[in-house]
């Protein structure tokens, strides 16, 4: 995770989040500074009209989250980075979670945290169940809050502490919300400061209690901490878990993926570039993928884990169901090539059924441009076939799986040469943020259905739901737009 590219100074992504076959994840980069507007090139009979702008402190560099409860729709915002992105020379200082009344834009509360830790690119998470809102503070834990009133929950372990050290480690990622748990993965900052290591924290709201998974010094089953010859210390580095939504949740049995980002590998206690899945508790290893040329990926700061794992629907290929996903990242499959996403089987992911063996590709294509990704995908099915959808600062590119005389393939279907942040996919449409504008695409053909301006953006992406889209940009600006046609 040590190098980040930047596209004219604006880089971009940014969600924790559940795989769903019609809804994504995550974002990509952006420039200029041009104000929003209502108004934008129609094609295909859809149309975007602004509703309100406010303002927030600082910037929100992920996307809001949506809550419709008892006849009220509310709209919630968490502003924790500014315009430097954690530059240790200008600390945020202030973490703030704001909520609105997501019709009208009238703020209703805010909420703010402060610590040591100098910014958090994540967005609040909703819990529709306990009717909460969650978000990481800059003190190094993950708040709850009464998501109507924003009296915060206290007590039972609440906030609950994520890290020992928000010094060095800061939550990158926008926590995950399914059922009972609550999953919040951490990562170090731009450029690797510090002892940090990358961990997963899974909280079970019905017992209150917290499994910490360390992708380093995996054996230690609870917080790292900073002091050598502690019971809890690692002498290990890195291996962050930074990449836009961290955390995805199977759909078939409720296991959950994380993907790890540089750091040493052994196959049995230290995991760096491997996606790993846990059951839906976070208490147990079941499964893991690492690429067999980790070794050069950590060498050379390529980063698996620079993107979250997307989580295909399933296929039905000569009678048999295959659960299949993709994992992009900085690096390629061989020294000298392009950036890869690959295709791994989730049933097996090394395809030797045991866990810590390197290898498993079922087939490998290379992202958008050949360079790196840094947003987390979209999935789509499609005529009966499954999609996935990449942006990154080169471009943004359809890709779809197939097989044919017993190979599995990926293939890329459309592509265009136009930087983008985390694309979304509701309805039917392909949303994406970038270069200061708001593009929406025919998902099968790459065929623009409507753009207009917007905000440069930096990890930012949006929200779509409820017949509207909801975003920030790098201005501090809370938009939320009206969709009409389709």
């Amino acid at each position: 995770m040590r190098v980040v590219t930047v596209l004219a100074a604006v880089l971009v992504a940014g969600v924790l989040a559940v795989a769903v076959w019609m809804v994504s994840a995550e974002g990509a980069p952006g420039t200029a500074a041009q104000s929003p507007s209502a108004h934008g090139h129609t094609a295909a009979r859809m149309a975007l009209h602004r509703l309100w702008q406010r303002s927030i402190s600082a910037n929100a560099d992920s996307a809001p989250a949506f809550l419709a409860y008892h006849g009220h729709q509310f709209l919630y915002v968490l502003a924790g980075n500014n315009s430097s992105n954690c530059n240790p020379g200008n600390p945020v200082r202030r973490g703030t979670l704001y909520a609105f009344n997501a019709g009208s834009g009238k703020k209703l509360w805010t909420r703010a945290t402060s610590g040591p830790s100098r910014c958090t690119t994540a967005g609040p998470a909703v819990d529709r169940g306990l009717h909460r809102v969650y978000a990481p503070g800059l003190d190094g834990k993950l708040h709850a809050y009464d998501a109507v009133s924003g009296t915060e929950i206290t007590g039972h372990g609440w906030p609950f502490r994520v890290t020992l050290m928000p010094d060095v480690e800061k939550v990158s990622s926008t926590p995950f919300v399914h059922g009972r748990y609550v999953y919040v993965a951490t990562s170090g900052f731009i450029g690797d400061q510090g002892h940090y290591q990358g961990h997963l924290v899974t909280i079970d709201t019905k017992t209150n209690t917290a499994h910490v998974f360390n992708s380093l010094c995996s054996n230690i089953t609870t917080l790292l901490g900073p002091t050598s010859g502690a019971a809890n210390y690692c002498p290990f580095v890195e291996s962050g878990l930074f990449g836009r939504g961290q955390g995805v949740r199977d759909p078939v049995n409720g296991d959950v993926y994380i993907v790890s980002g540089n750091g040493p590998w052994n196959g049995r206690t230290n995991w760096g570039d491997s996606v790993l899945k846990l059951n839906p508790a976070g208490t147990r290893l079941l499964d893991s993928f690492t690429p067999t040329d980790q070794a050069y990926l950590e060498g050379s700061d390529l980063d698996l884990g620079s993107t979250t794992p997307g989580v295909l629907p399933p296929l039905r290929v000569g009678g048999q169901t295959y659960h299949l996903l993709v994992q992009a990242g900085k690096g390629p499959v061989s020294p000298g090539s392009g950036a890869a996403i690959r295709l791994l089987n989730r049933d097996n992911l090394s395809g030797t059924g045991q866990v810590g063996r390197l290898g498993g590709d079922l087939a490998d294509v290379t992202a958008p441009g050949d360079t790196a990704v840094l947003t987390a995908p979209a999935v789509w099915s499609h005529g009966g076939q499954a999609w996935a959808f990449y942006a990154n600062d080169s471009g943004i590119a359809a890709y779809r799986v197939t097989h044919s005389n017993g190979v599995w393939h990926l293939g890329t279907v459309w592509s265009k040469g136009t930087a983008g942040t985390t694309p979304i996919i509701h309805k039917g449409a392909l949303y994406v943020l970038h270069n200061s504008g708001i593009t929406v695409y025919d998902p099968a053909t790459g065929a623009i259905k409507w753009s207009g301006p917007f905000g440069p953006v930096h990890w930012e992406y949006p929200l779509v739901t409820h017949g509207r889209l909801f975003a920030t940009d790098e201005h501090g600006k809370v938009v939320a737009y009206a969709i009409t046609g389709k």
